[in-house]
């Protein structure tokens, strides 16, 4: 895919430099950047969601995939009691 990307010229130097060094393209350079970096981001743990109760000064940690699941669950007990 091609794209326009604004960059500061001492990078895209720098970039050049360690791309030559390498023996690959500026685009390979910048690909193999990206994908490492975001191989680093999903590498790291997720900190759990802190979830704040009103009233009780309490915090409720839940993952943020376990929020739609206590709420459908509060929703099913509800229902269930009318």
């Amino acid at each position: 895919m091609r794209t326009t990307l604004v960059l500061d010229d001492r990078v895209v130097q720098a970039a050049r430099h360690r791309a030559v060094d390498a023996g690959i393209t500026l685009s390979e350079f910048v690909n193999r950047a990206l994908v490492g970096t975001m191989a680093l981001d999903s590498a790291a743990p997720e900190r759990p969601f802190v979830f704040p109760e009103y009233g009780g000064g309490r915090t409720v940690d839940h993952a943020p995939d376990a929020l739609w699941q206590v709420a459908e669950e509060e929703d099913r007990q509800s229902m269930s009691e009318d």
